[in-house]
């Protein structure tokens, strides 16, 4: 099942040869989540802002009515 998970830099490869861009599999250890180590909501959303943000931008999409704020330098 790791394998599905690119987290590790490798490549995820369909049996076409299309290499994927992103992958959406994030695997929590159950024991950590079952002691109390980590959260298994945080740890399953970790990714996902990064997810995003790397969609957006590689398909060169901005968000709309958002002003730079000037700076002060």
């Amino acid at each position: 099942m790791e394998t599905l998970d690119a987290d590790n830099g490798s490549r995820l490869e369909s049996t076409a040869g299309r290499v994927a861009t992103r992958d959406i599999v994030q695997f929590v250890t159950m024991r950590e989540v079952q002691r109390g180590q980590i959260s298994i909501v945080q740890s399953l959303l970790e990714e996902l802002p990064g997810q995003f943000l790397s969609y957006m931008r590689s398909r060169d999409i901005k968000p709309h009515g958002v002003e730079v704020a000037p700076s002060f330098a």
